[in-house]
C-alpha cells in the first residue's frame, strides 16, 4: 500500500502572517479610493447605519446624545478610530473588516476543507449582503461569538472576556449567550479561569460605563413622557422578537410574557442538562433565544442568524439548514421589484417564524 506524503508548508506561519496582512492593507487602500468616488455613499443607499455611527464618533469622543444608536459605551469607544476618517473612507474599512469576518465565520467540512457551498450561501445570504451594504456591527457580535467559542475550547479565560465585549456591541442579539457562558464557566472552570475573563469584562465596563453610562442610558430610555424604551426601540415595525406579536390584532400583551418565559425556562433547562461545552450547538440555542426575547431585535440581526446558527446547523441537518436558509433568503422574492428594498416588504412575523423554528 503506497502511503501518500503529506503536503509540506510552502511558507512559515508567520511568513504567511504578513502576506495576508499585506492583502488586507491592498484591499483597504482600494477599498478607501473606491468608496470616495462611489456616489451610492452620497445618496444613502449604502452605508446608512454606518453612517449613524461615525456621526456619533466623528469628534474623537463619543456623543449620544444626538442620534439613536444604543449600543455600549465600550463599543462605541472602539469606533472612535473610525471617527478619524471621511465618512466614506471609515465605511469602505469598516465593510473590509465585516467581510474579513463572515468569510472567516463559514464553517469548514469536517476535515477542515473549504466548503464552497456554505461559503456561497452564508456570503449570498440577503442579510450578509445588507448588513455589508448598511455597515451593520453585525460583525462584532460574529466575531465575538466565534472567539468565545475558541477560548472555551482552548481554556483562554482572558480571550473570553474578549469575546463577551465584542458580542455585547448588540446585547439583543447575545445577552443570553453571555449568561449561558458565564453559567458553563461557574460550573466548569476552575475560579481562577473565570475570575480572569471576569476581571477583564468588568475592568472595561465599568470604566466606561461610569464615563458615558449615563448618556447611553438617557438614549435607552428616553420614551413617551420621558417613560419606557426610546421608540426606536418599542416600536413594533421591523420588530422581529416576540414583541412583534403585539402586531397581531387582539393579541394579549400576556401572551407574549408567556410564551417570553417558557422560552426562557427551556432554554435554561436544555442548556444546563444537555451542553457540555459552548460549542456551535450551544451557541446556536443560545443566540436565538436571546433574539426571540428581547424587547427589540432588528432585521439586519439576521445576518448572525444565518452565519453563526444556520450554517453550522446544515453541517448536522443538511436539509434543514438549507430549508432555514431558503426561508431567511424570501426578501430576495422582491428585493428587484421597482421601489422596494426587499426586506420590508415582508412582515415580522415570517422572520420571528424563522427565529422560533431555528431555536
Amino acid at each position: 500500500m503506497t502511503t501518500i506524503p503529506s503536503q509540506t508548508r510552502r511558507y512559515s506561519r508567520p511568513i504567511e502572517l504578513v502576506i495576508v496582512a499585506l492583502l488586507l492593507a491592498l484591499a483597504g487602500g482600494v477599498l478607501v479610493v473606491a468608496a470616495e468616488r462611489l456616489p451610492l455613499l452620497d445618496s444613502g443607499v449604502f452605508g446608512y447605519d454606518w453612517h449613524l455611527f461615525w456621526s456619533t464618533v466623528r469628534t474623537g469622543v463619543p456623543d449620544y446624545s444626538q442620534l439613536d444608536v444604543f449600543n455600549p459605551p465600550w463599543t462605541q469607544l472602539m469606533l472612535v478610530p473610525f471617527g478619524l476618517l471621511s465618512f466614506k473612507a471609515s465605511w469602505a474599512l469598516w465593510t473590509l473588516i465585516t467581510l474579513s469576518v463572515f468569510v472567516l465565520a463559514v464553517p469548514q467540512r469536517d476535515g477542515g476543507q473549504a466548503w464552497p457551498l456554505a461559503l456561497v450561501l452564508g456570503m449570498g445570504s440577503f442579510w450578509t449582503l445588507r448588513a455589508l451594504a448598511d455597515g451593520a456591527l453585525e460583525a462584532f457580535v460574529v466575531a465575538g461569538a466565534l472567539v468565545m467559542v475558541w477560548a472555551w475550547r482552548t481554556r483562554r479565560p482572558f480571550w473570553l472576556g474578549v469575546g463577551v465585549l465584542l458580542a455585547t456591541a448588540k446585547y439583543q442579539e447575545s445577552w443570553l449567550l453571555v449568561l449561558g457562558a458565564g453559567v458553563l464557566c461557574l460550573r466548569d472552570w476552575r475560579p481562577a479561569q473565570w475570575a480572569r475573563a471576569l476581571t477583564l469584562v468588568v475592568g472595561v465596563a465599568v470604566p466606561t460605563l461610569a464615563w458615558l453610562g449615563p448618556a447611553w442610558f438617557a438614549r435607552l430610555t428616553h420614551g413617551a413622557q420621558g417613560v419606557g424604551f426610546s421608540p426606536n426601540i418599542a416600536r413594533l415595525g421591523s420588530n422581529i422578537s416576540l414583541t412583534a406579536l403585539g402586531g397581531i390584532a387582539g393579541w394579549p400583551a400576556a401572551a407574549t410574557w408567556v410564551i417570553t418565559i417558557l422560552v426562557l425556562i427551556a432554554t435554561a433547562a436544555t442548556l444546563w442538562a444537555r451542553s457540555r461545552a459552548l460549542g456551535t450547538r450551544t451557541l446556536g440555542l443560545l443566540l436565538s433565544a436571546s433574539m426571540l426575547v428581547a424587547p427589540y431585535v432588528g432585521l439586519l440581526s439576521l445576518a448572525s442568524l444565518v452565519l453563526l446558527v444556520l450554517l453550522p446547523l446544515m453541517r448536522r441537518r443538511r436539509w434543514v439548514g438549507l430549508a432555514l436558509i431558503a426561508w431567511a433568503n424570501l426578501p430576495y422574492l422582491t428585493a428587484f421589484r421597482p421601489g422596494t428594498t426587499g426586506q420590508f416588504e415582508w412582515p415580522e412575523l415570517a422572520h420571528l417564524g424563522l427565529l422560533a423554528a431555528t431555536w
